[in-house]
């Protein structure tokens, strides 16, 4: 480690990150926890986002205590502030939700482990060996909140030497074989944080992902951490830095990866203004699944909880047939559009996307920017004066948009008189309005 003054009093960083009324707040959790003689810390993402520029405030706050009393604190201030308020003795946790802020207790706790990526057991133990079990130095300081301390650090693992260094660096070599989740928030935060990984850190993940343990290892952590990457503006790099460090191999064997996908994820901003859908990450999401093995998206699916119109537009992709659509292209413009028209945005997201670099291209990027926006001029209702209503209106305006998708119809006078010629045509008995 290189040298670095120690701070100690993050009070005036703690003015500059919490908006004032919050800041007067957790004033008074302090003074709280002092009636009942608890120590207390404010630990988690905001202790190290308030000292990096830029970051956000989080209205989500946790606080820590290796004292049973804890509980009481918590009680205290909802019966103070009110709110909806939650409590699991058991578990040494309550949750006060207030108006604005979302305060969470916990107590301190330790963590074993009985094999990799197992649920861990656990039990009460020191502050200290709480932040033990963080996953890297960054996110393993606490900031005292009563009254003789507010604002202290307590920074066991040199956290912030690391935070203000900008480096990763997990606190021990199994923590990335205890839990592979781990592995998907290094990346994650290396990249959102443009944190540079240390050398031992890498090793790890890359030595935990290539024993296979993982392989095809997915549960509900992971598909929140993917979820949370695909939020992402460009989520390319991420999807690297999983790469880099074999950390797909969770979601299968890593074939999927290579020059193809990288193609497609550069393909996918190309046609952001074509579908009329803000759904970008889903894109994204339904890609990876096109890339994977069938075996492999089998056990995926129930714990994507996918919305429905990410079900429709994934179903929709199962049945789409390229080679339809190259024989629909070399047909006629109406025949792309009845291959295509059908398919859900989504779905025509994701297959422009993905057959961007190849023959299909031509015939995608007419039907996103030419063909799917052709309307004709005429309704049913103006076939109702050659022809009596019925099923019938349906083809015939369906023959009238194929006749103009294919630019025999140029003009409205040209769709009316195609139009009276196919509803005389049409054997329905016609019986004139009386004037």
């Amino acid at each position: 480690m290189s040298a670095f003054p120690r701070v100690q009093q993050l009070y005036p960083a703690m003015q500059s990150y919490f908006p004032e009324a919050v800041l007067e707040q957790l004033q008074i959790i302090g003074e709280v926890a002092d009636t009942h003689q608890c120590p207390l810390y404010l630990i988690g993402g905001s202790v190290r986002d308030m000292l990096l520029p830029g970051r956000s405030f989080d209205w989500d706050l946790d606080m820590m205590s290796a004292d049973p009393r804890l509980l009481d604190v918590a009680q205290d201030l909802h019966e103070r502030w009110g709110g909806s308020f939650q409590q699991f003795e058991q578990y040494g946790t309550a949750k006060l939700r207030l108006e604005t802020l979302e305060l969470d207790f916990a107590r301190a706790r330790t963590e074993v482990y009985t094999e990799p990526g197992a649920n861990p057991v656990v039990a009460f133990a020191s502050v200290k060996k709480d932040l033990v079990r963080r996953d890297f130095t960054i996110n393993a300081m606490a900031i005292a909140l009563n009254q003789a301390h507010f604002g202290e650090v307590l920074d066991p693992f040199e956290g912030l030497e690391d935070l203000y260094g900008r480096r990763l660096r997990a606190l021990h070599s199994q923590k990335f074989l205890e839990d592979p989740v781990r592995s998907w928030r290094a990346v994650r935060f290396s990249v959102a944080l443009q944190f540079s990984l240390v050398q031992g850190t890498a090793r790890w993940i890359r030595e935990a992902m290539g024993s296979g343990v993982f392989d095809g290892f997915v549960n509900a952590r992971i598909v929140r951490e993917l979820r949370k990457v695909l939020q992402a503006p460009d989520p390319l790099p991420y999807f690297e830095g999983l790469a880099a460090l074999g950390v797909w191999r969770c979601l299968g064997n890593m074939d999927f990866w290579g020059a193809d996908f990288v193609q497609f994820c550069r393909a996918v901003p190309r046609w952001r203004m074509c579908w009329n859908i803000d759904l970008e990450p889903s894109v994204y999401l339904l890609g990876i699944l096109a890339f994977l093995q069938p075996f492999e998206v089998e056990p995926l699916l129930p714990l994507l909880e996918m919305s429905k119109t990410e079900s429709a537009a994934w179903s929709a992709w199962c049945a789409f047939d390229p080679a339809a659509l190259d024989r629909a292209s070399q047909t006629s413009p109406a025949a792309v559009h009845a291959l295509l028209s059908p398919l859900p945005p989504l779905c025509c997201w994701l297959v422009s996307a993905f057959y961007t670099y190849s023959p299909l291209y031509r015939p995608l990027h007419r039907y996103a920017h030419e063909l799917q926006h052709i309307r004709l001029g005429i309704t049913g209702k103006d076939l109702l004066q050659w022809t009596s209503a019925g099923p019938h209106l349906k083809g015939i305006l369906q023959q009238l948009l194929s006749a103009k998708l294919n630019g025999e119809l140029t003009t409205l006078d040209d769709e009316l008189l195609m139009a009276e010629h196919l509803a005389t045509r049409s054997g329905c008995n016609h019986v004139p309005k009386t004037l």
